[in-house]
């Protein structure tokens, strides 16, 4: 192991440890601010359906916090709707194109879901006592967007992507509009203006290319037909289950290297938006993703094992990801640092060599930020000894 790769290993560990005790703080903190059963509940549903983002909420303060724990339960339901392929689609249009109302009904819940996240809908009731509960201008800014959501998913149900347009339609639907409300929410729902919303939209197709990308394998598992845009992928095969097999290998990589190019193009977009945010904690709310999505993106570039199972960056990395997602320069040093990596693995017998170069170039112009004072390399010096205390230090650590 090189000096570098040691001390990323021993920051990463450091990493883990500290966001142990910073979870065990916010949970505490949580625990004593959350007095009723009902909106405990929603908090274990969230805790239930995605546990990073779990994480991020419970980080920003009452009573935003609780409202976006909320809203994002209302999404959860009406995506499970979507996703459950054992609900006739008859039962999930209907569902879904009158879910503005259903919010505001305290005793509907829906027990037929097969869905991982079938809990959500069936402790509904709770959600919709807790949306009761929040402020006039919050529930304005969450209904505000729910029926043209539901309507849009509605209409997709699992319908392959034809082309990248009918991807990116369903990716304003997905994450680009919910984004937008949560943006509005820190910004005491104060409408966006088309330039902040045209943004925001840009940061959702990168959240959604990784969110799609990363999953590939377990969707087609599951036989979803929304895999990748077919004006894609029918570039390199007549099948998209070509991928997985020994001699369709080479073929998926330069499609998943296109693919993850379209999210490299939307960065300038992201940078922008983030640079908008209003306060730090509106930065880390919307930076963790965004960082964790850049970093995925990296993992999964020219990486066959896309087609065979699951990629996911390191817990450590992830860690790190989500203390230091703190400043706008530290958000752009780490999309740098990950950019970069895929600049430097761009091989040149990839069809779309050219042009994840170029976007990758035009990304990196977007993310200079001062050069910090100490780095890595200034510790060279101290020679063999640091070697040696690092060295015990990683020992101690793996048996903390």
């Amino acid at each position: 192991m090189d000096i570098t790769r040691l001390f990323k290993s021993l920051d990463e560990m450091r990493s883990l440890i500290k966001l142990k005790i910073h979870i065990t703080d916010k949970a505490t903190i949580l625990d004593k601010e959350t007095t009723r059963p009902s909106l405990k509940k929603c908090y274990e549903l969230l805790k239930h359906s995605a546990r990073s983002l779990y994480l991020v909420i419970s980080a920003v303060k009452a009573p935003l916090r609780d409202a976006i724990c909320v809203y994002y339960l209302i999404l959860r339901a009406m995506d499970t709707i979507e996703d459950d392929m054992t609900i006739p689609a008859n039962v999930k249009y209907s569902i879904l194109r009158t879910f503005v109302t259903i919010v505001k009904d305290p005793n509907w819940r829906y027990t037929q879901s097969q869905d991982k996240d079938a809990v959500v809908l069936e402790q509904f009731p709770c959600i919709s006592k807790e949306f009761s509960l929040l402020s006039v201008s919050y529930q304005q800014t969450i209904l505000a967007s729910v029926p043209e959501i539901g309507e849009g998913l509605s209409t997709s149900q699992d319908m392959p992507y034809r082309n990248v347009e009918e991807f990116k339609k369903y990716t304003r639907y997905a994450t680009g509009i919910p984004a937008t409300q949560v943006f509005e929410m820190f910004r005491a729902c104060q409408p966006v203006s088309d330039a902040e919303r045209k943004v925001i939209e840009d940061y959702g197709i990168l959240i959604q290319v990784t969110n799609d990308l990363r999953d590939f394998y377990q969707d087609l598992q599951a036989g979803r037909k929304r895999l990748w845009p077919e004006s894609v992928w029918k570039k390199y095969a007549s099948d998209v289950r070509e991928f997985t097999s020994p001699d369709g290998e080479d073929r998926g990589r330069a499609c998943l290297n296109e693919l993850i190019t379209l999210g490299l193009e939307v960065i300038p977009s992201c940078m922008d938006f983030l640079a908008r945010c209003p306060s730090q904690e509106c930065l880390t709310f919307f930076a963790i993703p965004q960082v964790m999505g850049i970093a995925t993106l990296s993992s999964l570039y020219n990486n066959p094992k896309v087609f065979h199972g699951a990629v996911k960056i390191r817990k450590g990395e992830a860690a790190h990801i989500m203390l230091n997602s703190t400043s706008i320069d530290k958000v752009k040093a780490m999309n740098a640092r990950y950019i970069s990596e895929i600049l430097a693995r761009v091989p040149n017998e990839d069809p779309n060599s050219a042009t994840t170069r170029q976007a990758c170039k035009v990304a990196l112009s977007f993310t200079q930020t001062p050069k910090p004072q100490n780095s890595l390399t200034s510790i060279h010096f101290l020679g063999p000894l640091l070697v040696i205390v690092a060295i015990t230090f990683l020992l101690i650590l793996m048996y903390f």
